[in-house]
């Protein structure tokens, strides 16, 4: 591990694990990440207070509550028998969200940006409940006074994650059916009191749905947009008093809680939106646009891109992309269009990509269980078909830094390289390191570490489309799209 890489975020802000990584080095902290929910209705009634649980064992992942009705239960329906029923080990423990459970309200982050820039504007989030899946986070609040409706958020062009309150619920504990992911605590602390008042949101926040978004939070002269809190019951109280922004602040600055983050550092995140901007201005900000040459352009540089970064950044470039060059260059079709073909597009890349790799290949790109761990499948994979010789780097082995990659699958540091060291190097044999990377040193450039693709099938070249002088066309297309890829500097370089 090196020093570049190897960072603790100031005290306070919370690690945010992926699904099947091992244990922590460090067990005396506060949020262990690997700590497993348990399916206990008295422990979460500790974290909790008197609120509504649900049973879940329906819908995607299981999520779903299945008694009919459940937005009316009240805390006077938690009989011994219904508690019983959500301790069911088949089932998960769901959480009725808003006035009948005493304001409990949640704020779910599906976005790993998202999250660290609502860790960065409230710092003490750091000292409530928060939990995890399958990705990102969600943080569980009790609001003091009133707070919005329900409603999906929307950030920098695409959906970030929920305010959930009245009418929904958030499942806490409990297994996804599919992923088979367990739910964890990120920090394991009692839900905080707060005044809706003192959250801070990001710039350019919007909710609603794709047709009728408009800006968050609602105005506090919009009443309709409100729940009024009931009164709390003593259960429900912090030491009798709200949590306020200068009792959390210094409650923040006293604790111990140091645990490593998959949340960008201030600094680490300044790096990475550089970065970003760089592969925008490089691979997409280029493209011309004119009347009648939409399509053609997204059919050309969509199925390239996907094999460059995440799924996420190559949505929100297109759509920054529209919104700076496309529509003021003469494009006629409305932004919720141009978002649906680039979804389209994307989707259909992702379904065809496995038909392009070798058997070994493919039974393990399918079997990964994330998005991003594809994506990191696939931008590995495209740099080690390139034929760097001239640097030392023939087909199959590539430079890559921890932080250029974090840029391209939009997550912190130290989540890129737990992913290539842990995830991909010893669980998946994907690939190996050729030779290390070092830190910037006085006198001296940082390099990266470089790494070698170990999925090659006997006799088999990298990849036939680059290396085959017969197949013409493709070979030519290929090679171009290396070569484009290649102008990005950063790649060879090792990265925050």
């Amino acid at each position: 591990m090196h020093a570049a890489d190897d960072a603790f975020p100031p005290a306070g802000i919370p690690c945010i694990p992926s699904p099947g990584t091992g244990p922590h080095e460090d067990q005396e902290h506060a949020a262990s990440s690997e700590a497993i929910v348990p399916q206990c209705i008295a422990t979460l009634r500790e974290l909790l207070g008197d609120v509504v649980f649900l049973a879940c064992n329906s819908g995607k992942g299981g999520k779903g509550p299945f008694l009919a009705g459940f937005q009316k239960l009240t805390r006077a329906d938690m009989t011994p028998q219904h508690l019983a029923e959500c301790e069911r080990p088949e089932y998960r423990i769901g959480v009725l969200l808003g006035t009948n459970s005493g304001g409990l309200c949640g704020l779910d982050c599906d976005d790993d940006g998202f999250a660290a820039e609502i860790l960065r504007l409230n710092p003490w989030l750091a000292q409530t409940l928060i939990t995890t899946c399958n990705r990102g986070c969600a943080h569980w609040l009790r609001v003091t006074d009133r707070w919005p409706k329900t409603a999906p958020l929307y950030w920098r062009g695409r959906k970030v994650g929920e305010w959930r309150a009245d009418g929904s619920q958030s499942v806490i504990a409990g297994q996804d059916t599919e992923t088979k992911n367990l739910r964890r605590f990120v920090v394991r602390q009692s839900a905080a009191s707060v005044s809706w008042r003192i959250v801070r949101w990001p710039e350019g926040l919007e909710a609603g749905g794709e047709q009728n978004r408009r800006p968050w939070p609602p105005e506090t002269s919009d009443t309709q947009s409100f729940i009024t809190a009931s009164p709390l019951p003593s259960s429900h109280s912090n030491g009798g008093a709200d949590v306020e922004r200068e009792d959390v602040e210094r409650r923040l600055r006293s604790t111990s809680l140091r645990t490593r983050s998959t949340s960008p550092r201030p600094d680490e995140r300044s790096e990475k939106e550089q970065k970003q901007q760089r592969l925008y201005r490089e691979l997409v900000s280029h493209h011309k646009a004119q009347k009648g040459n939409r399509n053609a352009l997204l059919n050309h540089a969509v199925p390239f891109l996907i094999h460059t970064v995440c799924q996420t950044l190559v949505l929100s470039f297109f759509m920054r992309h529209f919104d700076e060059i496309g529509k003021p260059g003469g494009w006629a079709e409305s932004r919720e269009k141009h978002q649906r073909s680039v979804e389209g597009l994307i989707a259909g890349c992702l379904a065809s990509y496995p038909e392009d790799l070798i058997p070994a290949e493919r039974t393990i790109y399918e079997g990964l269980g994330s998005d991003r761990d594809r994506a990191a499948f696939r931008i590995c994979r495209d740099l080690a078909q390139f034929d760097d010789t001239k640097h030392h780097n023939p087909p199959g082995i590539f430079p890559l830094a921890y932080g250029e990659l974090a840029a391209r699958l939009d997550c912190a540091n130290v989540t890129a390289e737990e992913l290539l060291k842990s995830r991909f190097l010893a669980e998946k044999g994907v690939i190996s390191i050729e030779s290390p990377g070092f830190p910037r040193r006085k006198g001296y450039p940082n390099t990266a570490t470089r790494w070698r693709w170990l999925l090659q099938a006997a006799g088999e070249p990298m990849s036939p489309a680059s290396t085959d002088e017969t197949t013409g066309e493709g070979a030519s297309k290929d090679r171009q799209r290396h070569d484009d890829r290649r102008s990005t500097p950063d790649a060879t370089q090792r990265g925050g």
